[in-house]
């Protein structure tokens, strides 16, 4: 989060450790890259952002809620009985390319969209299942 905290738009965050922490990214412009397998972060939450994430391991959950994301080689890696979807997608324009979800079993679904635009290319999912479905769900908006 100090990184973020620190950085200016345009910058590029590089992630070569564990974070065990929720990170808050709001109104910013960042690059966020990994240097696999140590890039991991527990939670990402993505505020009216716009955000590149280039082969990111979430652990918990990214929620997109606003802005502009896109994502090339990110991993979703979870604990079996997760308390929330891989990705949750409240608002703004999301692009993920090339993701792995893996280990999910929430309440709602890995992945869940409850407005914005949202492009899904060569996601892979392994042992993930959820209530309201084992992969994607398209829900309506949150109010």
């Amino acid at each position: 989060q100090d990184a973020v905290d620190a950085a200016a738009d345009g910058d590029r965050i590089i992630v070569d450790a564990i974070y065990p922490d929720l990170v808050v990214i709001e109104g910013r412009s960042l690059t966020i890259e990994g240097l696999a397998p140590e890039a991991e972060v527990r939670e990402l939450h993505l505020v009216d952002s716009t955000v590149d994430l280039i082969g990111v391991t979430i652990h918990e959950a990214l929620v997109v809620d606003g802005g502009t994301v896109s994502s090339a080689g990110m991993r979703f890696e979870g604990r079996g009985a997760m308390d929330a979807s891989a990705i949750t997608v409240i608002g703004g324009t999301a692009s993920f390319t090339g993701a792995r979800i893996g280990g999910w079993d929430t309440p709602d679904s890995p992945v869940a969209i409850y407005g914005g635009e949202v492009s899904l290319d060569g996601l892979a999912f392994q042992d993930t299942s959820g209530d309201d479905g084992g992969a994607v769900r398209r829900g309506h908006e949150l109010g």
